[in-house]
């Protein structure tokens, strides 16, 4: 056998000896890669021409008295609102964000939200014309949920 041979066969043997450790230690479970965290919900929003400072005006009135009251009753943890400006005639330039503080107090949302409109606005007429203006304002482009992860560092 040449020293080649002798040399290539030895490395081979240390790297399958050492294979069963790097296995052990790589089996993690995803329960050990992260804790799941809050649920994020984004809603992405097209304002018309000048009418940005428009609908942050409607939505530092009705909404956030709204979502704050959610805040209060503990369905929703916090809130954000980003402005940008678009890249595309296709592109956001408001991102409203409402942050649950797991996917249960999301499913529940609506009938969570249905208490906070009867405690904000005060008649259904209040809502239609709240509706409409914001309608007015601004286009939906999209809506999407994401749940925050929090990594664990390997042992």
């Amino acid at each position: 056998m040449t020293a080649f041979r002798i040399v290539f066969l030895a490395m081979a043997l240390a790297v399958l000896a050492g294979a069963p450790a790097a296995q052990a230690q790589s089996a993690r479970t995803v329960l050990d890669v992260y804790d799941e965290g809050p649920v994020w919900h984004m809603i992405y929003v097209r304002t018309g021409p000048g009418q940005r400072e428009a609908y942050l005006d409607s939505l530092s009135g009705t909404w956030t008295a709204q979502v704050e009251l959610a805040e209060e009753m503990g369905f929703v943890l916090d809130h954000h609102v980003l402005t940008k400006w678009p890249t595309s005639p296709d592109d956001w330039d408001v991102l409203i964000i409402e942050i649950f503080p797991d996917m249960a107090a999301y499913d529940t949302f609506w009938e969570d939200w249905a208490r906070v409109d009867a405690a904000i606005l005060e008649s259904r007429e209040d809502e239609a014309e709240v509706s409409a203006r914001v309608t007015a304002e601004r286009t939906l482009l999209g809506i999407h949920v994401a749940r925050e992860v929090f990594l664990n560092p390997p042992d």
